[in-house]
């Protein structure tokens, strides 16, 4: 890039300057410098639809909100890296409704979608129309699926025991997810507990019974994109729970108030290991990674011991 810029300077300034004083034709210099700056742009948009440089890649995002055993809402978010400037078509999931991430205004926040992005709405929801991206260029997806009739990733159980200094959980947490879950953390409103805490990952099928205190200290996951920094990104995969969650304006709020309001309520948050794309994309050759994370609302019984 560096010695295109370079190149450009030299056109443009002596050897234009040269070609002019010979032709007898100097001042016409801004004429030509302007027609050349012309140039190079609309070029540098035209090539991009030719040539290719680098790898195309997709990243996909999926939260799974679960509430009393059954799966409330689903946030699918995507990630488009285009080498070069093409249509890319998207399959997403059946009944779901696609917006450019941050499109939609909210309280504190600047709209900033500056792209247009075509969709199709029909019966079956509405899904975005083979996207167009520009070379070196990023295109951010979210997706809302009303899901009642998919199958409850979490089962649990759960008993709150309001002991001194701080309650324990106890009971027993079934997954049902499809994929390995890494990490596991069950919260209350007096705090949280880590419930694999270091044990291999609890396998599909498979049951983990336990009994742990829970602690006072910080939440691990901040509530906010807004307070990142305390993760380790992104090594950490508990920021993308952050910003998923955070383009779920409405369910994010409502969960945070009914942990904190309710003395009998435990929300489950939930790492998939290699779980299955949410969103493909039409297009093969195409450098992939997918995430998923489940946060489930469950009722708990109390004991004062």
């Amino acid at each position: 890039m560096a010695l295109v810029i370079l190149a450009l300077m030299v056109v443009v300034g002596p050897v234009d300057w040269l070609v002019l004083k010979l032709a007898g034709k100097q001042p016409w210099t801004w004429a030509t410098t302007f027609g050349w700056i012309a140039l190079v742009t609309t070029g540098g948009v035209y090539v991009g639809e030719v040539f290719k440089s680098g790898e195309l890649h997709l990243r996909t995002v999926r939260l799974i909100d679960q509430a009393d055993g059954r799966v409330a809402g689903v946030c699918d978010t995507a990630l488009i890296y285009s080498p070069r400037t093409d249509d890319y078509p998207l399959l997403t999931p059946a009944g779901s409704w696609w917006l450019p991430l941050g499109y939609e205004p909210q309280i504190g926040r600047a709209r900033t979608s500056l792209s247009t992005i075509r969709l199709d709405q029909g019966q079956e929801g509405c899904v975005p129309a083979p996207v167009r991206i520009h070379v070196w260029n990023l295109r951010l997806l979210c997706g809302q699926t009303i899901a009642p009739d998919m199958p409850a990733p979490i089962e649990a159980d759960l008993t709150i025991i309001r002991s001194a200094p701080q309650p324990r959980i106890a009971g027993t947490i079934v997954n049902r997810s499809g994929s390995s879950i890494s990490r596991l953390l069950v919260r209350i409103n007096a705090g949280w507990a880590d419930a694999l805490g270091g044990q291999p990952p609890l396998e599909n099928g498979a049951s983990l019974r336990f009994d742990l205190p829970t602690t006072s200290m910080d939440w691990p996951i901040p509530e906010s994109r807004r307070n990142l920094d305390a993760l380790n990104v992104p090594a950490d995969p508990m920021f993308m729970l952050v910003a998923t969650g955070d383009a779920t304006t409405t369910r994010s709020p409502a969960v945070r108030e009914l942990i904190y309001s309710r003395a009998n309520t435990a929300c489950i948050y939930a790492v998939l290991d290699a779980p299955q794309p949410s969103v493909k994309l039409g297009r093969a050759g195409a450098v992939e990674r997918h995430f998923a994370f489940v946060r489930a609302l469950v009722g708990a019984r109390e004991i004062m011991p």
